[in-house]
């Protein structure tokens, strides 16, 4: 499953595209980008070698995209890491899902907002695998990776209000890509 560059062009753009929708995790992610964007790489798993320059809408579906990597790419790359959370935007969720919906993961409620995070010491592939069920939409899925750096748990509510993930690093974003048949990764350098 070979892991292609995307072009810093379309990939801006189609990030910015996805995060344009208001709410706090994705003011952060867009505004990680946005000042980041001169040392930004933008990647995409597929089943095969393909040429990313003949495609020039990432949110167009039939692309041979890879759909259910995702959990197992983050239980590998991230399960060993110390202080990594990562969030993931529950844009569908309402407060009865909010209440209802427990499959093990922690949950933030913000002004109508509905979010889940997960910290690295309890990535599992099964769980990650519901999870990522359970947030995605073919039109929207937002997926951002901080590394804490120590913060305390009882300080992401807060950071998520304010926006601002002040004293940690973000390491990578995910949106949603090709219709809801793959997804986009976003990292700096």
């Amino acid at each position: 499953m070979p892991l292609v560059n995307v072009p810093v062009s379309s990939g801006i753009k189609h990030a910015i595209s996805v995060l344009d929708y208001d709410n706090n995790l994705c003011v952060i992610a867009k505004k990680y980008i946005v000042d980041k964007k001169n040392s930004l790489i933008f990647n995409s798993f597929f089943n095969e070698q393909i040429n990313l320059d003949k495609i020039f809408n990432l949110s167009q579906g039939g692309h041979d995209s890879v759909r259910d990597y995702l959990p197992f790419y983050l239980e590998e790359k991230y399960s060993k890491s110390k202080n990594v959370v990562i969030f993931f935007d529950d844009v569908m969720a309402n407060p009865k899902d909010y209440i209802v919906l427990d499959i093990g993961i922690n949950s933030l409620s913000l002004n109508g907002e509905f979010y889940r995070y997960i910290y690295s010491n309890d990535l599992e592939s099964d769980l990650l695998r519901k999870l990522i069920w359970c947030v995605s939409v073919s039109w929207h899925f937002v997926c951002v990776v901080i590394d804490s750096k120590e913060v305390l748990p009882d300080s992401m509510e807060k950071m998520i209000t304010d926006s601002n993930f002040e004293g940690c690093d973000i390491l990578e974003v995910i949106v949603g890509a090709f219709d809801g048949e793959g997804y986009l990764h976003i990292s700096h350098e």
